[in-house]
């Protein structure tokens, strides 16, 4: 059993130190991360340990050229040149191998801290997210313990909750006659354009084209009978499609029954139901666009 004297210092992932005891004085170094580290000393030992959740795997081996026990090399003496070349080409040897390691011991730090970072987060993401989201629920002030998946409310904090519940239900019950509303207005609009849509313009009555005869039977002309106001007969003449105008006096007897039993109440009805026609069309017309008018303001 002897006393030893050691020291480290820590330069990022660059470990260093130096030891004495009763076997010498002895340099070490080592790099990489609390996953993986590679050390190396100048007695010639090479340290190898990864691992990563409680599971390391740790080796360890002589290369030569290290210092031994025995060989007279290892004890410091001021008096022999012969020691300090030893420990200086110990140390040499030893910060070489250190630094020609770091790319491969970067690399294989980032593979294993990848893999544990992935476990750790697919393990612990889904309560993580759970207590987030009961998190963003609860008001300020709640103070709601998570560690268990148990939130505690004080009695202000449940009295706002319940606030904010029956608001959250005026709204949706808001919205829900809304859209009840719109939903009425837009199915009113398709029946009202389908009523206009299928609105029939009246047809104009024909009549047949016959010979029309002065009383005096001095003039006579072929045409057909357009309608009659004031006693004025309107007739289309056949040869020209010009409308002429005559006095239903200046007629004979039998143009005059024709006019007053079959042309005059087929003109008479055909106007009322045109009259009728238009003004029901306007109507529609104008409860289309009050309905249209109506949808844009909801």
């Amino acid at each position: 059993m002897g006393f030893r004297f050691g020291k480290r210092k820590k330069f990022g992932p660059i470990n260093v130190g130096i030891s004495v005891s009763r076997r010498g004085v002895t340099v070490g170094s080592s790099i990489g991360t609390k996953n993986v580290r590679v050390g190396a000393n100048s007695r010639g030992r090479v340290r190898l340990s990864a691992g990563a959740r409680g599971v390391r795997y740790e080796t360890s081996t002589t290369i030569g050229g290290g210092l031994k026990r025995g060989d007279g090399s290892a004890s410091i003496d001021t008096r022999s040149a012969t020691d300090l070349s030893a420990v200086a080409k110990g140390c040499a040897g030893c910060v070489l191998l250190v630094l020609g390691l770091p790319i491969g011991l970067f690399l294989l730090t980032a593979f294993i801290a990848a893999i544990s970072d992935a476990i750790d987060t697919g393990s612990n993401s889904a309560p993580q997210a759970r207590k987030i989201q009961i998190a963003s629920r609860l008001p300020q002030s709640s103070g709601g313990d998570l560690s268990d998946g148990a939130v505690v409310l004080s009695k202000s904090d449940q009295q706002s909750q319940a606030v904010r519940m029956e608001q959250h239900a005026q709204q949706l019950a808001l919205y829900d006659q809304q859209k009840a509303a719109r939903e009425a207005t837009e199915n009113e609009l398709q029946i009202v354009e389908a009523a206009i849509a299928a609105f029939k313009e009246p047809t104009q009555p024909t009549f047949e084209r016959r010979t029309w005869h002065t009383f005096d039977r001095k003039h006579e002309v072929e045409a057909t009978f357009v309608g009659i106001k004031d006693h004025t007969v309107q007739l289309k003449r056949t040869d020209s499609d010009k409308v002429i105008s005559i006095d239903d006096t200046s007629l004979i007897a039998e143009d005059r029954v024709y006019i007053t039993i079959i042309a005059k109440p087929l003109a008479d009805a055909y106007i009322r139901e045109h009259e009728k026609y238009l003004t029901d069309k306007q109507r529609l017309v104008e409860k289309r666009e009050a309905v249209k008018a109506k949808l844009v303001s909801m």
